[in-house]
């Protein structure tokens, strides 16, 4: 058998089994794996040589690049709601204590937690809506928030200061600020 008649004896198995194989060629994990010229070679041998090792050859590359496909799509996916869940967290904290992470409310009034002496929360509220929203809380309120924004107390510290659930402090917080945003016009 010459040379050439050996080459096209091997384009007529290679181009015979991509007839009869058509629509598994065209699905996405076989294109992909056969878009690396190695596996293509691999797989073109072992059609022409038809030998145990060929297709064990062909078989191992193939494991290995399926391995490497799931762990990608595990590491995609783990990252993917690894993201959801931060976002989640991050929504329902902004919803649970808006005023915490909106410090243009308060850019005048600079970091309450840096200051050495404790002053009242009112004494630094610059902006006159949310000022007047203040002054309108409970006492109990405005000493909840006072704690909280000024001097930096978790609902758990202001709870068991007060010797009350953190559930207590959680509702006067948020009807704290319901309040202010009815006077902020938000």
């Amino acid at each position: 058998m010459t040379h050439s008649s050996y080459a096209d004896s091997k384009r007529e198995t290679w181009e015979t089994f991509r007839e009869k194989n058509h629509s598994f060629l065209r699905t996405r994990l076989i294109r992909e794996f056969l878009e690396d010229s190695v596996h293509q070679q691999l797989l073109k041998q072992a059609l022409n040589e038809e030998t145990a090792w060929a297709y064990k050859a062909v078989d191992l590359s193939f494991k290995r690049f399926y391995q490497d496909v799931i762990w990608r799509s595990y590491m995609l996916k783990t990252l993917h709601w690894d993201a959801v869940r931060y976002d989640r967290y991050h929504r329902r904290r902004q919803q649970r204590t808006p005023l915490s992470d909106q410090e243009e409310m308060f850019e005048e009034a600079g970091n309450f937690s840096s200051r050495v002496e404790e002053q009242s929360l009112e004494e630094e509220l610059h902006h006159y809506s949310i000022w007047l929203g203040f002054r309108s809380l409970t006492p109990y309120q405005q000493w909840i928030f006072s704690k909280k924004y000024s001097s930096g107390w978790k609902d758990t510290d202001i709870a068991s200061h007060l010797q009350i659930s953190r559930q207590a402090v959680s509702n006067a917080h948020r009807k704290g600020l319901k309040t202010l945003r009815f006077y902020a016009g938000k």
